[in-house]
């Protein structure tokens, strides 16, 4: 019986056949491969040529190679500041700048003072478009001449209304290694001199931006700021603008005698005090 069980047993649980795992389908197109490889290939050969290239000092039309590739931005703006005065010092207040807490904003301008003489010219030409009832705006570019060394100013077609200038700036063609866009100036009719939200839009550009403002007054108002690539810093006027100046015949002076109208406090010894003052300590005690 245990025989024959036995038997059974063995022959009810014959021993399994060893088959091989099946493996997944390859799924490789050989040209894709190939087209891949090709690809990394190329993007490392492109990688490798550009760090081996000299770096390029590029602004408007000029294109220069920078022989000495480990020249800081500041080292290579005092570089080319004499080819480029435009590349002067503009520094605007940045959010959430934590390594730069020390540098302070400001504007240090690479040309001379706009005469007093080519802003009373703007304003004179601003003024022609407030006679009559309607008040309109206008605007005006301040060029500085490389050549010549000099200011220049530059009327861009414009079609204006009271709160708008829409101008035509494509037209304007003037060769970059001569003149310099420095100012844009427009005029607010006899609204106040504030740079409006429109202006923020339109400001975009690195430059000096003014605005005049209640020309109806005898001396208008003046705001002056600068945009350094959309960021502003309101300037004081005279950063840019020439003043009226200090020049007056000397002998003026002569006839001149400024007489102080407050009389310095009278310092005495707590002992040579008034009387009544001694007798009110007497009262206390």
């Amino acid at each position: 019986m245990n025989r024959t069980a036995a038997v059974s047993l063995s022959r009810s649980c014959p021993a399994a056949p060893v088959v091989p795992a099946a493996q997944p389908p390859l799924d490789i197109d050989p040209l894709t491969a190939a087209v891949a490889e090709q690809e990394a290939k190329a993007e490392q050969k492109t990688v490798k040529s550009l760090f081996e290239k000299a770096p390029v000092f590029t602004y408007g039309s000029a294109r220069e190679d920078i022989t000495d590739p480990g020249m800081t931005f500041e080292e290579l703006r005092i570089a080319k500041a004499d080819d480029f005065p435009e590349l002067g010092e503009f520094i605007v207040p940045k959010d959430s700048v934590i390594d730069l807490g020390s540098v302070r904003a400001g504007f240090t301008p690479a040309l001379t003072l706009v005469p007093i003489g080519v802003l009373a010219q703007i304003i004179s030409f601003f003024r022609c478009y407030m006679n009559g009832g309607e008040q309109f705006e206008a605007m005006a570019h301040i060029l500085w001449d490389k050549r010549e060394e000099r200011f220049v100013v530059h009327i861009p077609e414009q079609t204006v209304t009271k709160a708008h200038i829409d101008a035509e700036l494509s037209r304007d063609d003037f060769p970059e290694d001569r003149y310099l866009h420095y100012i844009d100036i427009h005029s607010h009719n006899s609204m106040a001199a504030k740079f409006s939200p429109v202006d923020d839009e339109d400001e975009r550009a690195t430059r000096i931006y003014i605005v005049v403002g209640r020309l109806d007054k005898f001396f208008p108002d003046i705001a002056v700021r600068m945009s350094c690539g959309g960021a502003y810093l309101e300037l004081p006027p005279g950063c840019v603008l020439e003043g009226f100046g200090a020049l007056f015949p000397q002998e003026w002076h002569s006839n001149v005698k400024p007489l102080s109208r407050i009389a310095p406090p009278a310092l005495r010894p707590l002992t040579e005090q008034p009387e009544a003052h001694s007798r009110f300590w007497r009262m206390r005690k």
